[in-house]
């Protein structure tokens, strides 16, 4: 069902190309906060994102979004009531989807995207005699709603901000805040 859906979504960004030859084009930097929903516990992630989008119409666009992990991350477990293992966790994932722009009072919008996203997931610990380090795949369909601001009076015209809160995964949800570039 995955690989259905992950053809389907790529098959809708090639179909989409072809039929918005002139379609707006932008650039999306997103730095977000995530936690993790795992029985270690790790300190919050930062996130740093780049999106690539085209817009099929002037509602609808096509995303690719890459995410990495850039700080955060740190936990202990305890081995025994007197011994513990630090280690750090963190995560990579790319998401292929659509999004839905839908203005309002001509300077502000409403963001949903609907997608699919796989990467990896890892905690590593610092002995690994210890305790087994851990690697697992991501893969999910996630979606996420948001809101932004076009700032063509304030920053230029092909600017806008967003914020919005995301689902990757049943497991993890961040916060991103970030600018859009049209070109």
């Amino acid at each position: 069902m995955k690989r259905i859906a992950l053809i389907v979504s790529l098959m809708f960004l090639l179909i989409g190309q072809a039929q918005a030859e002139s379609g707006d084009q932008y650039y999306l930097v997103n730095l977000g906060y995530t936690q993790k929903d795992i029985s270690e516990k790790p300190d919050p992630l930062i996130l740093a994102s780049l999106s690539y989008g085209y817009g099929l119409t002037q509602k609808w666009a096509v995303e690719v979004d890459y995410a990495q992990s850039i700080s955060g991350g740190g936990l202990t477990k305890e081995i025994t009531p007197t011994e513990s293992v630090d280690g750090d966790y963190s995560v990579w994932f790319m998401t292929l989807g659509a999004a839905y722009r839908h203005i309002f009072l001509d300077t502000f919008y409403f963001k949903g995207k609907a997608g699919f996203t796989f990467g990896e997931d890892e905690l590593k610990f610092n002995d690994n005699t210890a305790v087994d380090n851990d690697k697992k795949s991501i893969e999910a369909f996630s979606g996420g709603l948001g809101v932004g601001y076009l700032a063509g009076d304030v920053i230029g015209s092909s600017v806008t901000v967003e914020a919005g809160l995301v689902m990757h995964s049943q497991d993890l949800m961040s916060l991103m805040i970030g600018a859009n570039a049209t070109f």
